[in-house]
């Protein structure tokens, strides 16, 4: 009766490690970008103030344009501004050494805290 025990404990233990051991196939590595997939204008088309949506109707127009060759200009209200970014190996787009946006198809976020608030921008690629 102890060897029956002992085999179906063991059985139990099997199978456990069955579910456990065995991983999603799923590819866990995000897509990886190129230079070329972030060359355009980015329009900023969401924003959420501490988890809350903003109406993007009362927020003016705001607008990122990367060019080729590591330039660029900001956008906000018609007013521009010249830029400077870089794309890092983990998909983040770097804006003036300070903006740091992650890419995702064919949107980027951006995320900033000040003191207790945090704002997250969504820009669409026009």
């Amino acid at each position: 009766m102890r060897k029956l025990t002992n085999l179906l404990l063991i059985a139990l233990l099997m199978s456990g490690l069955t579910f456990v051991g065995c991983s999603d196939d799923d590819d866990s590595n995000p897509t990886s970008y190129t230079e070329d997939d972030i060359v355009g204008t980015w329009k900023m088309t969401a924003m959420k103030l501490n988890g809350t949506d903003i109406d993007m109707t009362y927020v003016p127009e705001y607008l990122f344009t990367f060019n080729d060759d590591g330039t660029g200009t900001q956008s906000i209200m018609g007013i521009e501004g010249p830029i400077t970014w870089t794309l890092e190996d983990d998909n983040k787009v770097i804006v003036l050494d300070t903006i740091e946006f992650i890419v995702s198809g064919n949107k980027m976020t951006w995320t900033e805290v000040v003191d207790e608030d945090t704002t997250i921008r969504t820009f669409t690629k026009q």
